[in-house]
C-alpha cells in the first residue's frame, strides 16, 4: 500500500520558467514586426496603383434607348488580378493596424504615450 500511494504522490518537475522579457524588449520585437508589415502594406498599396495606371479601367456607363446607365462596383467585380492585388494590400493593411494597436496598448502600458 505505501508504494501506491508514494508513486500517486511524488510530485511532477516544474517546467523551466521562459525567460522574463523586459517592455522595452517587447516593444523592440514589435517595432520589428510593425516595419515589416508598414512595408508589406506600402509595396502593396504601389502595386496597386501601378497595375491601376497601366491597366485603365473600361468605362461603365452604357446608354439604352436615350437613358444612361452606371454599373455599380464594376470596376471592382470584372478584373481577378486586381482583387487579388487589393486583397494582399487589404491583407496587409489589417496586419499593420492590428501591429499598430498593439504597439499603442504597449507603450500606454508603459507609460510612453
Amino acid at each position: 500500500m505505501m508504494q501506491i500511494a508514494k508513486w500517486f504522490s511524488r510530485e511532477k518537475p516544474a517546467p523551466p520558467l521562459p525567460p522574463v522579457e523586459t517592455p522595452e524588449q517587447r516593444l523592440l520585437k514589435l517595432e520589428i514586426r510593425y516595419r515589416l508589415a508598414e512595408a508589406d502594406f506600402v509595396a502593396a498599396s504601389q502595386e496597386v496603383a501601378r497595375y491601376r495606371a497601366i491597366h485603365k479601367p473600361k468605362n461603365p456607363l452604357s446608354v439604352h434607348n436615350g437613358k444612361m446607365y452606371v454599373q455599380v462596383n464594376a470596376l471592382f467585380t470584372q478584373d481577378k488580378h486586381f482583387s487579388a492585388l487589393d486583397s494582399a494590400r487589404v491583407t496587409a493593411l489589417k496586419k499593420r493596424n492590428e501591429l499598430l494597436s498593439e504597439r499603442a496598448l504597449l507603450l500606454h502600458e508603459m507609460r510612453k504615450l
